[in-house]
């Protein structure tokens, strides 16, 4: 029972993160991407570097570590998908 209360909930998280996602305006992709491409680089950004930092951290698209800004699993399957559709 507390298995499938906790499942149901991780279950909820993510169908709002997908959501906030799917509602993303066009700078906030536009800095999603510039997180992506540092991180391609090697060389990560600070969040205080990213305008929309607070705003891709709460789509579940971005995390932070140590200071930088890391693309997480959703935002890159995000950015993978978006890429497939262009």
């Amino acid at each position: 029972m507390r298995k499938a209360r906790i499942r149901e909930r991780e279950q909820r998280r993510l169908r709002a993160q997908i959501a906030r996602l799917e509602q993303i305006s066009a700078a906030q992709l536009q800095a999603l991407q510039q997180v992506a491409a540092a991180a391609e680089k090697g060389a990560p950004l600070a969040a205080e570097d990213v305008a929309y930092a607070r705003d891709l951290r709460k789509m579940g698209a971005v995390r932070l570590v140590d200071g930088k800004l890391m693309l997480s699993r959703l935002g890159r399957e995000y950015l993978e998908d978006l890429n497939k559709t262009e």
